[in-house]
């Protein structure tokens, strides 16, 4: 056969034979260095990932996490009693204040100007009255003219005080001791009565607010159960700031329908925390004799399973790093409440609990424990 091979490949246009020879004699080799090895081929295991929950005595105290927001414990917004041109802005943002310290001032001419017309009024008023007063008893002065100028005089008392207000009020003072946050005007400027001009905080002790979900609230007994809560705050790690319960809403908010609690905080030396910062607020259930005398775990009640042989979970025992293999166990359940099922036999702390699709699984089957889901 290769006799006949070589003359048809003579008969073809030398450059073409040649290719042809060359691609005949890789074909060959190849077929024959397929024929002479064996090919291996690894099967990778597929394993069925799984969602588990970790078994943690409740009695230890349960912790629960709210995205918090710092504000000032005290604050107000400043603002003239009356209109008028600034004169004077006498403190900047930043600037601490004593209270009843001078922050800013109007031009007073004009209520100054008021205040002598008043005061002329007043004295005129009161010198009326008085010369009637003497003559009233002796019939001189008619018992009615003696009431209109009695009348006119507390008038004139009255736009007197007035006016004197409106020269005071001409002046901002601080009514507490704080730190000026914001200034919201310039010098000079025309302002109007009630326009705010600065917000002053006292920063000494601050305030910690969350909001928490009606789910929540639903089940919070008041009085029940008392709570160890601190904040935490990403820049400060491994620090805990104590924190009081101040306020709790029992109005839901219209429009995220949670309910607020603000908390006191003792503003820290060393740090410096300011209105508006974010915190994360830990409250953890205050633990007692009693509660750790007496383990208790709670399951969520899907994960609990039932057949003729009676209740039972799967668990998950770690195999190898990220592999674990599934287990029957039987459980002694007590009754289900807000927290789930309460395992009173069957179960150990730390051990891992399948949560979902645990129908699926069979006994010492392999499982993936993902991560993320080793909780």
């Amino acid at each position: 056969m290769s006799h006949i091979l070589k003359l048809a490949i003579r008969s073809i246009h030398p450059t073409f034979s040649r290719l042809l020879r060359a691609t005949v004699w890789v074909s060959m080799l190849a077929l024959v260095a397929a024929c002479g090895e064996e090919v291996s081929v690894e099967v990778e295991e597929k394993l069925r990932p799984v969602k588990t929950l970790k078994v943690a005595n409740a009695s230890l105290g349960q912790e629960r996490q709210f995205a918090g927001v710092v504000d000032a414990n005290q604050k107000a917004t400043l603002s003239f009693r009356v209109s008028g041109k600034l004169k004077s802005l006498e403190v900047k943002e930043g600037d601490l204040v004593k209270a009843s310290q001078r922050l800013a001032t109007l031009d007073s001419t004009d209520y100054k100007i008021q205040l002598a017309d008043r005061q002329a009024t007043y004295d005129r008023a009161k010198s009326d009255f008085s010369r009637a007063e003497k003559l009233v008893d002796a019939g001189h002065v008619s018992r009615a003219d003696y009431d209109k100028l009695k009348a006119s005089l507390s008038t004139a008392r009255a736009q007197l005080d007035l006016a004197k207000q409106n020269v005071e009020y001409s002046e901002l003072k601080a009514p507490f001791a704080g730190v000026i946050a914001k200034r919201y005007v310039d010098n000079f400027e025309e302002v109007s009565a009630q326009q705010v001009v600065y917000l002053l905080q006292d920063t000494t002790s601050l305030l910690v607010t969350i909001d928490v979900p009606e789910s929540i609230m639903i089940h919070s007994q008041r009085g029940q159960r008392q709570y160890d809560l601190y904040a935490e705050f990403d820049a400060i790690p491994g620090e805990r700031f104590p924190l009081k319960v101040k306020e709790v809403a029992t109005v839901a908010d219209d429009a995220t329908q949670t309910y607020g609690i603000s908390f006191s905080m003792d503003a820290p030396k060393e740090h410096t925390i300011l209105p508006g910062m974010s915190t994360v607020v830990h409250a953890i259930a205050a633990r007692n004799a009693a509660q750790d005398a007496k383990p208790r775990y709670f399951l969520p009640g899907h994960a609990v399973l039932k057949d003729s042989q009676g209740n039972y979970v799967v668990l998950v025992k770690s195999a190898e790093p990220g592999v674990g293999v599934a287990e029957r166990r039987a459980v002694t359940v007590g009754e289900p409440n807000v927290r789930g099922i309460e395992i009173l036999e069957g179960v150990s702390p730390g051990e891992l609990v399948v949560v979902a699709g645990m129908s699926k699984l069979s006994p010492a089957q392999r499982v993936r424990l993902n991560e993320g889901q080793q909780q």
